[in-house]
């Protein structure tokens, strides 16, 4: 995320108009030399650069680019600071090198004039002012010897004393001048120009040493800067050796800078060196990037998710010299996003299949509702979304439940629980409890929540309503006429009956409600297991009479293997607790199966004939038969419009061994039309290769066949390799002639799962299918490779199908599995497929992941518990 620059001037209040940042629209001040920072005002570069690094708008500003920019100013001035060093460097070791010359000359004149010797001449030139004068002085002498005679005791204290300075500036002693006064004008003007160029080669060096510091300092601040960087950076060269790695790559990937220095770094995972390959020749193309998620090995070999940002940096002479990268550790990160998947996929489910009717409204509409919501109305689902809520509310209650929604919006307490009267869809009035909170929802307040059908509930508190202040009105008749005379005794005796009978009644209703639930219900005893009562419709469904079933256990209705599973469910029934069976298979009397949710509560009841209370289970039992049935023909569907996407695919299949027939009717036809007999082996070789190729078509239409046809969901123990291997029966030729190359890694020897062996075909089919499409739609000259894996891990099998398509982003992912959700264009796919895969992995207690990296490619992978032959079928069983 892009973090907002901050503007110098607004972030300290400044008002120093002639600084030539206020108020301009580059943000980055310290490239700009002369501001007027603070009331100081700021000359070169170098001068600012210590109070940059303690400013906050510097801190704040910083950046990749906004380094780059600031490197390439002070690599500027650098180089300007090492340019004029190196000049005043070159001409110092003139000045020396023609001063020693000179001096040397004139130590040998001035030793042949010592010598008496008037002649000696030395030519004048020199590029040094002082060794012209020096040699113009020995000449001078030369000439006037005599006159140096006289004057040699002075001249000669006055020489020595020049000659020792010399001596002390030519050991680095620049502190030395010629001192005293003299009567001799030549040696004034001697000392005079030795003091002044001792003082200026003085002032040379001390520049030079002062640029030499700042060019030190300078370093140092740069490498301060990098080292104090919190996250991982490494410096190649164009060969890709490390040349520098900062403290913080140390800290997190575990290598020292001797154990990395002058090597190729090798903490690349197999997997990531597409996305990495793409990024170094991005970088020796002269690109930046920033961002790029990848994994890398650490120094243990651990694997770390992490975000990479790199440039190219060039030397002086703006040749790139190598590359600069900072890595990002998002390990953590990406955790985080994976747990948050795995819960919303958590609670998505739990949302799905609660058995309550879930609804968020925001702004007087519905944006979200279940499935269960929809129905409990007369909807659908497509129906009730955008539409006003209060539409679904008894005009009555209309007002009073838009003020508490409109008070809970506000934040003020109201009550979350409270009975409303709602409309279903042909206008008929039903009683809900509601349970309801505020939230937010997309960034703004929403209301959500949950309500459960209780028109059963209120009827029954109805008609108890009624017996009970009968009951109390005949109560108070009765004590009214007690008082009276005894003569009032026989009609008190029949009001009482009268009441008792009212009370029957009123049991009858509770009986009535029993008996005519749509769903089948057992009243069970919790010890025995055996049936006390059942309603109406356990009879038709179960097709026992009532009778029969009150002989039986309840675990009778079921085969051996459900009976266990429901008996162990069952076992804490004293706890009070409710439990929830979810597709398990029953059977009818005449020993058809068909498939139940099943829920069941603990209840008390007095035995008959004693006062003693037993524990007893009301169990209900729905019939989902026809669901199932209905998922099955989705299935069927999907399975359909996958045969008529693969519908080209199969045509070239079969054009190849139908082309091979033509070719030998062709060659019967001609040979018989041309008189030609045929021999033995020529007959035998046609006929055997049109035998062949009649077999393959066959094949291929018989497995065709096979695939489409509907079947029931049976689980039979298979070897996950053999619907992969039927899937190219149909897609191999189809995937040739498209140029996508096929690498099949399966392992022998795998163990063998439970599941059904045309529906796992169906879910590589659309795998596959989704692959092909994907490397299609990257365009021609697109790298186009299809990998499918399989291998074992402990207790489950795993297959992988990976391809190197267009990829998918985050947002995409997580709507992938969404019936009817398609990125594909109108009329090239029909959003079922992964769906249906989807739900078919998890029928087979399986799971299903997907990995996706945009413009690299996309790897689903599905796993499914092993099968045991001795009936254990893993830890992971859930019940079919």
């Amino acid at each position: 995320m892009v973090k907002e620059k901050i503007k110098c001037w607004e972030f300290f209040h400044c008002n120093e108009v002639d600084c030539p940042v206020f108020k301009a629209k580059e943000v980055m001040c310290w490239l700009i030399s002369g501001t007027h920072c603070r009331n100081e005002i700021q000359g070169k570069f170098l001068e600012k650069m210590e109070m940059c690094l303690e400013c906050e708008a510097f801190k704040a500003n910083i950046d990749v680019d906004s380094m780059e920019a600031t490197l390439k100013v002070l690599n500027g001035q650098l180089r300007k600071f090492r340019k004029m060093v190196e000049e005043r460097d070159r001409e110092l070791q003139g000045i020396s090198l023609e001063l020693a010359l000179g001096l040397s000359e004139v130590f040998d004149a001035l030793k042949e004039i010592s010598s008496g010797d008037p002649l000696v001449r030395i030519p004048e030139t020199s590029e040094l002012e002082l060794i012209s004068k020096l040699k113009h002085l020995v000449n001078l002498t030369a000439e006037n010897l005599g006159e140096i005679v006289d004057l040699s005791h002075e001249f000669a204290i006055g020489l020595a004393e020049h000659f020792n300075v010399l001596h002390r500036v030519s050991k680095g002693d620049l502190t030395a001048r010629v001192a005293g006064t003299s009567q001799l004008e030549l040696l004034e003007s001697l000392k005079e120009v030795t003091n002044d160029t001792i003082g200026s080669v003085f002032t040379a060096i001390s520049e030079c040493k002062i640029a030499q510091e700042e060019l030190l300092e300078s370093q140092e601040r740069y490498r301060t800067v990098l080292e104090a960087c919190p996250d991982p950076l490494v410096v190649y060269d164009m060969e890709g050796k490390v040349i520098y790695i900062n403290p913080a790559f140390t800290w997190i990937f575990g290598w020292t800078p001797e154990e990395l220095l002058g090597t190729k770094i090798d903490y690349v995972p197999d997997e990531n060196w597409p996305e990495t390959q793409m990024m170094i020749d991005k970088v020796l193309a002269g690109e930046s990037f920033s961002g790029v998620e990848s994994r890398r090995y650490n120094k243990e070999r651990n694997i770390l998710n992490v975000s990479i940002s790199a440039t190219i940096y060039l030397n002086r002479e703006r040749v790139p010299w190598g590359s600069v990268h900072i890595l990002r550790d998002i390990t953590d990160q990406k955790r985080a996003e994976a747990a948050l998947l795995e819960s919303e996929d958590k609670y998505k489910t739990l949302v799905e299949n609660s058995l309550t009717g879930i609804f968020i409204h925001q702004e007087g509409r519905y944006v979200f509702v279940t499935d269960r919501f929809a129905s409990m109305h007369g909807y659908t689902q497509e129906e009730l979304l955008g539409k006003e809520y209060l539409s679904l509310i008894h005009p009555d209650d209309r007002e009073a439940l838009a003020q508490t929604v409109s008070a809970r919006l506000e934040g003020e307490v109201v009550p979350q629980h409270y009975e409303v009267r709602r409309l279903k869809k042909g206008g008929k009035t039903v009683w809900c409890e509601m349970i309801a909170t505020r939230i937010d929802y997309g960034g703004r307040p929403a209301i959500m929540g949950n309500i459960i059908d209780i028109t059963e509930r209120k009827q029954a508190e109805q008609a108890l309503r009624e017996a009970r202040n009968g009951l109390e009105l005949r109560v108070k008749e009765r004590t009214a006429e007690l008082t009276k005379a005894n003569e009032q005794l026989k009609h008190e005796i029949e009001e009482r009956k009268r009441a008792e009978q009212e009370v029957k009644l009123s049991e009858e209703k509770y009986r009535l409600l029993f008996s005519k639930d749509p769903n089948s219900l057992f009243l069970v005893d919790g010890d025995s297991g055996n049936i006390l009562d059942v309603n109406n419709a356990a009879t038709l469904t179960y097709q026992y009479a009532r009778e029969e079933l009150m002989q039986m256990s309840f675990l009778d209705l079921f085969d051996a293997d459900e009976a266990r599973e429901i008996q162990n469910e069952l076992q804490d029934y004293h706890k009070d607790v409710y439990v929830f069976i979810p597709r398990t298979s029953a059977k009818k009397k005449d020993g058809r199966h068909f498939f139940i949710h099943l829920h069941a509560g603990a209840v008390q009841f007095e035995k008959q004939g004693t006062e003693e209370l037993g524990r007893a289970l009301i169990i209900r039992t729905v019939d989902i038969t026809r669901r199932l049935e209905q998922e099955a023909m989705l299935a069927q569907a999907g399975k359909m419009a996958t045969l008529g996407e693969m519908a080209t695919g199969v045509a070239h299949e079969l054009n190849q061994p139908l082309n091979v027939i033509q070719v030998g009717t062709d060659f019967l036809t001609k040979t018989i039309n041309r008189g030609r007999k045929f021999s033995h082996d020529e007959l035998l070789k046609v006929s055997r290769n049109i035998s062949e190729q009649v077999e393959r078509a066959t094949n291929i239409v018989d497995h065709l066949r096979e695939f489409g046809r509907k079947s029931d969901l049976e689980v039979y123990p298979v070897d996950v390799n053999e619907p992969i291997r039927s899937v190219f029966t149909l897609l191999g030729q189809q995937l040739n002639l498209r140029n996508i190359v096929v690498d099949l890694k399966l392992a022998p020897n795998l163990s063998k799962i439970l599941a059904d062996k045309n529906r796992l075909e169906q879910i590589f089919l659309n795998l596959v299918t989704n692959a092909r499409d994907a490397m299609e739609a990257k365009g021609p000259g697109a790298v186009k490779k299809l990998t499918i894996a399989t291998y074992q891990e402990g207790r489950r099998v795993a297959a992988t199908v990976s391809d190197t398509g267009k990829g998918m982003e985050k947002g995409i992912l997580k709507k992938i599995f969404d019936p009817f959700f398609t990125t594909k264009k109108a009329g090239k796919g029909t959003g079922l497929g992964l769906s249906i895969s989807y739900n078919l992995v998890k029928d087979f207690r399986g799971h299903i992941d997907v990995e996706s990296t945009p413009d690299v490619g996309t790897t689903f992978t599905v796993s499914f518990p092993v099968y045991d032959e001795q009936g254990d079928h893993s830890d992971e069983a859930t019940r079919y």
